[in-house]
């Protein structure tokens, strides 16, 4: 049996989710969480556990049915401020999405990167599982 992928093999981003209007210049305004995202290009939207956008206050948006690998399930829908960092360590990119409230957290991270917001970045992934995520030229 192959043991799961450790967190040092994950393509993990470092952002920043705040309530909508909480991030400014680059920089949290007030409430806000530093959380680790796993790159996940099969998944169409960015979520994060729902205890944190709980903690944070985030305004409930609406519930919606969504099909995960895991099956046909219910999800909760927030808009929030997500602050993006590059692995190039330029500027924190700041984006106003809605997310959905992931179904539990992973001990190694507190959501997922999905393909709504994979869209404003170039994302690579080598062989040896190295990954960068870079603002497009």
């Amino acid at each position: 049996m192959s043991r799961p992928p450790s967190s040092a093999t994950l393509p993990l981003i470092r952002a920043c989710i705040a309530p909508l209007g909480g991030l400014r210049d680059g920089a949290p305004a007030g409430a806000s969480r530093d959380v680790l995202l796993l790159v996940d290009t099969g998944a169409s939207n960015s979520c994060i556990a729902n205890d944190i956008a709980f903690d944070l206050g985030l305004d409930l948006l609406r519930r919606d049915v969504v099909t995960t690998p895991g099956g046909i399930t219910e999800l909760n829908f927030y808009m929030a401020d997500i602050g993006i960092m590059p692995t190039d360590g330029t500027a924190l990119h700041r984006h106003e999405i809605l997310v959905g409230g992931s179904l539990g957290r992973s001990p190694e991270y507190h959501g997922l990167l999905g393909r709504d917001l994979l869209a404003h970045y170039h994302f690579e992934m080598t062989r040896s599982r190295a990954f960068r995520l870079t603002m497009p030229a």
